[in-house]
């Protein structure tokens, strides 16, 4: 039937030409109808076009086909609006597919694989969909072509979404791009995804599954990331679970990171869990990190957790850092946690390190725990270290704990400081060092501090040394000593006024010191005016007899020398002070302390002729012995002590270095069991006695690894040479070879024997070996 047949009911086998009006019902045995079918019911087995075909073809314009249509091959200016049943193929412009569509092709009939133009909605076991679709509730594997309008809903099975994928709610495995991937990538604009996507590499929105990688920058960031994201590269605004590597910069910045974050490299805003590193540098930083982040390098704001380092500048600092962060480089503005070390420096200053943080480099405002080292400097100080710091190097305002080396510019500390060396206002505890100069004294130092270099203004504890020269006059520099709590040994400088208390071992006051409370060891730097002072102090010992012995009670009588200029004669100086001061030489410019006794030395000093003993406790028990430093003891005859608590016992022993021991004779000692030390920039020796370096004995250890692998291999090549076989009784001439091994050496020999006469027999040959030397060998015999 060609033309016109509104409605068929029975075994119509073929329709096979056009007409104005199409057929509007088959539902029986039609096997083709090639034009304007309407609706088919029934076994319609094709819809051709221009020819009658099998059940293979639907051709154009079917509306509605509810039963075993296998094929639909030709577009349309109408598409088909349903297909219920058996439908292999439909090419063009299928609004609705809720059955076992097996195929949407384009241009030819394919099979279930291919869904390729403009599919609204599938339902069944559609394994391709290459372009624009909006929603997919089964097993759609793949989704490969572009489109404009993307896939709004891909519930079930989707292995393949490569474009524009508003939402996935399921176990869609990859979104790629030009072509169907496995679920290993997620390549474009992905809104939503809660399944196992494996890798999501631009825009991702929200991800609360299995993401394992995001690698590409967008210009969306993913807001959410909840589960088994291990890479997140740009743009991520928040994640909430594994989400391992964070790699490539973003104009927009993550928010949040909760859980299993190895790496975030760029913007990340907040990370509460388990980020591993943060690498590369942006305009919008992390604001929180809670939990495992190792390395964060960029404008964090605020860290909780475990993140092991931050190395790189931004402009904008991290706000706080609470737990296991072991390194902060630039712009933390706090840190509570195990902050291992801040390296770079930033405009923006850490506010607060609280917890194990071992090394804050740059602006660090304030730290309150173990902060081992704040080396580099910056605009803003510190204000606050309370636990742990062992070194602060810029711009420490307040320190309360073990900070063991600050460097520039602290205005306070209060705990173990272990060096200070510019401009420290107060010190409260153990600072053991301050060395450098600065525009600004410390204010106060009240506990342990060992060294303060400049400016000093109080210290009230166990100040070992002031060491930086004052330009002043005697006279004022004395006048600023307003108190000094223990018994000082010397003191060889003259005064206008007098001295009203010395208690406490001082051997030297170098520079500015308002008050001192403890065993301040010394203070040794040289005066310019002398002369005016000492004139006064010698009136003023000759005018009071009382005040004169309480003057010698208070100095000890051990003083033997005062050796500075001075306009009065020195017999009317030495008369009138009935013991302690020797003599009273005139035209000497410098002052000069500790010369001859220490306060915890002054006891040997009578027992030996001329003992050494510098430092506060320091000990010399033999006349030819000398101890520098802090309890250190020099007792072996011509033994030499140089440190704290450096130990010599043994005869010509010498003990370099704080807790040294030298207890052999004629040795020298740079550590002790268990705390040795390396000797360094060691010259190669030249002469019999000298030392050699690490370099000399690795040209020895060469130099026989040479001559063993030489002669390992010689013996190889002996060895083979015996192994070739002689000439046999009866022959005139013998070619051999032979082969043999040593010690993992192999050598070749070739080799050749030959018959003269009976009695007369030459024999030579010539061995290889693997380490380039040759062995070679002749010989003859005579027999009779």
């Amino acid at each position: 039937m060609s033309t016109s047949v509104n409605t068929t009911n029975s075994n119509v086998a073929s329709l096979s030409t056009s007409a104005a009006a199409g057929i509007s019902t088959a539902q029986s045995g039609v096997t083709s109808l090639s034009t304007s079918l309407t609706t088919t019911n029934s076994t319609l087995g094709a819809l051709s076009t221009q020819e009658s075909t099998d059940v293979g073809s639907l051709s154009t314009s079917v509306n509605a086909t509810n039963s075993n249509v296998t094929s639909l091959s030709t577009s349309a200016a109408a598409g088909i609006s349903a297909t219920q049943s058996g439908v292999t193929s439909l090419s063009t412009s299928l609004t609705t597919t809720n059955s076992t569509l097996g195929a949407l092709s384009t241009q030819e009939s394919t099979d279930v694989g291919s869904l390729s133009t403009s599919l609204n909605a599938t339902n069944g076991n559609v394994s391709s969909l290459s372009t624009g679709l909006n929603t997919t509730n089964s097993n759609v594997t793949s989704l490969s072509t572009s489109a404009a309008a993307g896939i709004s809903t891909a519930q079930s099975g989707v292995t393949s979404l490569s474009t524009s994928l508003n939402t996935t709610n399921s176990t869609l495995s990859a979104l790629s791009t030009q072509e169907s991937t496995d679920v290993g990538s997620l390549s474009t604009s992905l809104n939503s995804t809660n399944g196992n996507v494996s890798s999501l590499s631009t825009g991702l929105n929200i991800t609360n599954s299995n993401v394992a990688s995001l690698s590409t920058s967008a210009a969306v960031g993913i807001s959410t990331a909840q589960s088994g994201v291990t890479s997140l590269s740009t743009g991520l605004n928040t994640t909430n679970s594994n989400v391992a590597s964070l790699s490539t910069s973003a104009a927009a910045g993550i928010s949040t990171a909760q859980s299993g974050v190895t790496s975030l490299s760029t913007s990340v805003n907040t990370t509460n869990s388990n980020v591993a590193s943060l690498s590369t540098s942006t305009a919008a930083g992390i604001s929180t990190a809670q939990s495992g982040v190792t390395s964060l390098s960029t404008g964090l704001n605020t860290t909780n957790s475990n993140v092991a380092s931050l190395s790189t500048s931004a402009a904008a600092g991290i706000s706080t850092a609470q737990s296991g962060v072991t390194s902060l480089s630039t712009g933390l503005n706090t840190t509570n946690s195990n902050v291992s070390s801040l390296s770079t420096s930033a405009a923006a200053g850490i506010s607060t390190a609280q917890s194990g943080v071992t090394s804050l480099s740059t602006s660090l405002i304030a730290t309150n725990s173990k902060v081992a080292s704040l080396s580099t400097s910056t605009a803003a100080g510190i204000s606050t270290a309370q636990s742990g710091v062992s070194s602060l190097s810029t711009g420490l305002n307040t320190t309360n704990s073990t900070v063991g080396s600050l460097s520039t510019s602290l205005n306070t500390t209060t705990g173990r400081v272990n060096s200070l060396s510019t401009s420290l206002n107060t010190t409260n505890n153990n600072v053991s060092s301050l060395s450098t100069s600065a525009s600004t004294g410390i204010s106060a130092a009240a506990n342990g501090v060992t060294s303060l270099s400049t400016s000093l203004n109080t210290t009230n504890s166990n100040l070992a040394s002031l060491s930086t020269s004052y330009s002043g006059s005697i006279a004022s520099w004395l006048n600023k000593l307003n108190a000094v709590n223990n018994s000082l040994s010397t003191l060889s400088l003259s005064t206008s006024t007098s001295v009203v208390q010395l208690f406490t071992g001082v051997a030297s006051l170098s520079t500015s010191l308002n008050t001192t409370n403890g065993k301040v060891a010394t203070l040794n730097t040289a005066v310019t005016s002398l002369s005016t002072g000492l004139a006064s102090l010698s009136t003023q010992i000759n005018s009071q007899g009382s005040g004169k012995a309480a003057v010698q009670t208070t100095s000890t009588p051990t003083a033997t020398a005062l050796s500075t200029s001075t306009s009065t004669s020195a017999s009317t100086a030495q008369s009138t002070p009935s013991t302690g001061t020797a003599s009273l030489s005139t035209s000497s410019t410098s002052l000069s302390t500790s010369t001859k006794a220490v306060v915890a030395a002054q006891a040997d000093q009578g027992m030996s002729a001329n003992p050494v003993a510098t430092g506060a406790a320091a000990q010399v028990v033999n006349g030819s012995a000398t101890a520098a430093g802090t309890n250190a003891l020099a007792s072996g005859t011509n033994s030499v002590a140089l440190g704290a608590g450096a130990i010599a016992t043994a005869e010509n022993s010498v003990a370099l270095g704080a807790g040294s021991i030298a207890t052999e004779s004629n040795t020298v000692s740079v550590g002790s069991p268990g705390n040795e030390r390396r000797i360094t920039n060691l010259a190669p020796g030249m002469n019999p006695t000298d030392a050699v370096n690490m370099s000399q004995l690795g040209a020895v250890q060469s130099n026989v690894n040479q001559v063993a692998r030489m002669a390992y291999s010689g013996i190889a090549s002996a060895a083979a040479l015996t192994m070739i076989p002689e000439v046999d009784p009866g022959k005139t001439l013998s070619f051999g070879i032979g082969t043999a091994g040593f010690q993992g050496y192999q050598a070749v020999a070739l080799g050749f024997t030959a018959r003269i006469t009976n009695n007369l027999k030459v024999k030579g040959g010539v061995a290889i070996n693997g380490a380039g030397g040759n062995t070679y060998g002749a010989g003859a015999a005579y027999q009779w």
